[in-house]
């Protein structure tokens, strides 16, 4: 049993190393890089839309629809890297503001992609008002802690990304 938890440890934080080794590699040779979670993010996004979206296509060959699937976020991770050394290399701009930027621009194409608004389960006492996280307060958006904490004035009892994690 113990030999079985471990083997799930280390299989389930096997990409985590992948990573902190790739990024150890940059630190080593005097880079840094902001992106690469905003880069998994957006790969995963990018892959999972694809897989799902060939789903229905591809009944019967799901090993075309994951190499597909695994090609899309290997693309995107390459495309956004080619962007980062292209900036640093050939624009002379510090990595630290290229990858912060790109990381910026990963993050907000992998959410805006999922529409994860905040909502609210809003008890029934409450029925009658909405929860302040689900509309704008002006033409800006708000931070995401701005508008969860808001929920708490409508007696939200539950909240998250959409209906299912708010449950």
């Amino acid at each position: 049993m113990v030999q079985e938890n471990v083997l799930n440890v280390l299989r389930s934080s096997s990409y985590l190393v992948i990573l902190a080794v790739g990024q150890m590699l940059v630190l080593m040779v005097g880079g840094f890089d902001l992106s690469v979670g905003a880069v998994v993010a957006l790969s995963s996004v990018s892959s999972a839309l694809v897989m799902a979206g060939l789903k229905d296509q591809m009944v019967d060959q799901a090993a075309l629809i994951i190499v597909a699937g695994v090609l899309t976020g290997l693309g995107c991770g390459f495309l956004v890297g080619l962007v980062n050394g292209l900036c640093v290399a050939f624009l002379t701009v510090s990595p630290f503001m290229v990858t912060l930027g790109t990381a910026s621009i990963a993050t907000g194409s992998s959410t805006s992609t999922c529409s994860p608004s905040p909502r609210c389960v809003v008890s029934p006492t409450a029925a009658a008002r909405t929860c302040s996280g689900e509309k704008r307060w002006s033409s800006y958006p708000q931070p995401q802690w701005l508008r969860r904490r808001a929920c708490i004035d409508a007696e939200c009892i539950a909240g998250g990304g959409d209906a299912f994690a708010g449950r």
